[in-house]
C-alpha cells in the first residue's frame, strides 16, 4: 500500500518539480545525487540520501499539501527503503542510483512528463523486488 500511495503522488510531484523547480533547487537534487553516488557501499547513508532525494522532489513541487503529507510519512518512507535495499543488495543499489539519475535529469530539463514516468518506472522497480521477494 505505501508503494502504490507513493507511486500516485511522487510520479506528480517529480512532473510539478520539473515544471517548477529553481535554479537552485535543481543544484540541491544535484547534489544529494552526487552524495549518493560517493556512498553506494554506505547502505545507511545511502538510504538516508535517497529518502532526501524524493523529500526535495517533493518540496520544490511547490505543493505545500504534497509535501506535508510527504513528511509526515518520512518514517515509513524511510523504512521502506531500507528494506528494499536488504533485497539484492548491490543489484538494487546500482538500479535505485540509476533512476534517480534519469529522475534528476529530467527534472533539470524541466521535462515534467519524463520525470513523472521516470519517477512511476522507479517506484514500480522497487514494488516489484519486494512483490518478487515476498512469493
Amino acid at each position: 500500500e505505501v508503494l502504490e500511495f507513493r507511486e500516485m503522488l511522487e510520479t506528480n510531484q517529480a512532473f510539478l518539480a520539473a515544471e517548477k523547480g529553481s535554479d537552485d533547487d535543481i543544484a540541491a537534487l544535484g547534489r544529494i545525487l552526487k552524495e549518493m553516488e560517493e556512498s553506494e557501499k554506505d547502505l545507511p547513508s545511502f538510504s538516508d540520501r535517497d529518502v532526501e532525494f524524493h523529500l526535495l522532489v517533493s518540496k520544490m513541487s511547490g505543493n505545500s499539501l504534497m509535501y506535508a503529507i510527504m513528511k509526515n510519512l518520512e518514517n515509513v518512507i524511510d523504512s521502506t527503503v531500507q528494506l528494499a535495499f536488504q533485497i539484492d543488495t548491490e543489484e538494487n543499489v546500482r538500479d535505485a542510483l540509476a533512476a534517480h539519475r534519469e529522475i534528476f535529469e529530467a527534472i533539470e530539463k524541466h521535462q515534467g512528463s519524463t520525470a513523472s514516468k521516470k519517477m512511476r518506472n522507479h517506484i514500480q522497480s522497487v514494488s516489484a523486488r519486494f512483490f518478487k521477494k515476498c512469493q
